[in-house]
């Protein structure tokens, strides 16, 4: 079981993912990600305080986001990576291409 929300504040996005991000749910959030996009926001963050964990799919799911937010010109950001997943991004060197921080620095990032 998954459950996605989103908040707009101030031209930022802030997606929050709660559960198992896997290739039966990966979809759910790219849509939502594709919604954030439209709004033409400056900064968009996926929150994965509540994220259990990911499987190869739900990787490649971030990698989708990355490309869509560079070509939309958004700053996208991850926060609150648990170990394991930080483990998993650490490993396939995905924190190498996001910037990845808690979710108190992106909110005083969004700061007007």
């Amino acid at each position: 079981m998954h459950k996605i929300d989103f908040i707009e504040k101030d031209g930022a996005m802030e997606i929050s993912f709660q559960g198992n991000l896997t290739i039966q749910n990966n979809n759910a959030l790219l849509a939502t990600f594709i919604e954030c996009i439209e709004k033409n926001p400056k900064k968009i963050a996926i929150n994965c305080q509540f994220m259990d964990s990911i499987d190869s799919s739900g990787l490649g799911a971030f990698i989708s986001m990355s490309k869509m937010a560079k070509s939309s010109g958004v700053s996208l950001y991850i926060c609150e990576l648990n170990p394991r997943i930080n483990s998993l991004f650490d490993m396939s060197n995905l924190d190498s291409i996001f910037d990845i921080i808690t979710i108190n620095e992106f909110r005083e990032l969004s700061l007007p």
